[in-house]
């Protein structure tokens, strides 16, 4: 005996700037999709002082709020109580600049990580094959950081960046051939 069903509900939709997505279960086996990520943003004024240096701050990194691009938009994702678990996906951290000085700046790190047992979001990222941060300072300045990735390989569910988009401008691109998780972008506020 053979059954066959068909459901016309909207249920397992889900709406994001790029149209309706379908969500699939919660039950999917199939998660896992990541992009490993440690992308580094230093923040420098047109002096070219990182604004929120440890030993000589100008601004306050705990008055700035990031949100990431979550199943529906953007969710407030920092600052973090200091006993939250989740600070260790976005917090200020000591760095490496690509010329191999240290730097200090707002650590991005793989927030689905933080959600390995959420299978939609998984898959949202799957379909979607991109994060999204909004970084706002108290004086309404907003930055927009976009982080696009492609499979590893054909077979795989992990993904690498590709390129990063600041406020829709392409900032970095990977170099051909390479792989790599760990992104240094400095922005001059």
């Amino acid at each position: 005996m053979l059954v066959l069903s068909c459901n016309t509900s909207d249920d397992n939709k889900l709406n994001n700037s790029d149209g309706v997505i379908d969500q699939p279960d919660d039950d999917n086996p199939n998660i896992g999709y990541n992009m490993p990520l440690n992308l580094y943003v230093e923040f420098k004024n047109s002096d070219g002082a990182n604004i929120f240096a440890p030993h000589n701050p100008l601004e306050d990194e705990n008055s700035i709020e990031v949100n990431v691009y979550g199943e529906n938009g953007y969710e407030n994702e920092y600052p973090y109580p200091a006993t939250h678990q989740g600070r260790t996906f976005i917090r200020f951290d000591n760095g490496t600049a690509s010329d191999g000085s240290k730097v200090y700046a707002l650590r991005l790190g793989d927030y689905l990580s933080k959600y390995f047992y959420n299978s939609s979001l998984q898959e949202v990222f799957n379909i979607r094959k991109w994060l999204k941060y909004r970084i706002t300072f108290p004086d309404d300045t907003v930055y927009e950081v976009k982080v696009e990735g492609a499979l590893l390989n054909s077979n795989s569910m992990g993904y690498y960046p590709t390129r990063i988009y600041v406020n829709d401008e392409l900032k970095w691109e990977q170099p051909e051939g390479n792989r790599s998780g760990f992104v240094n972008l400095t922005i001059v506020k």
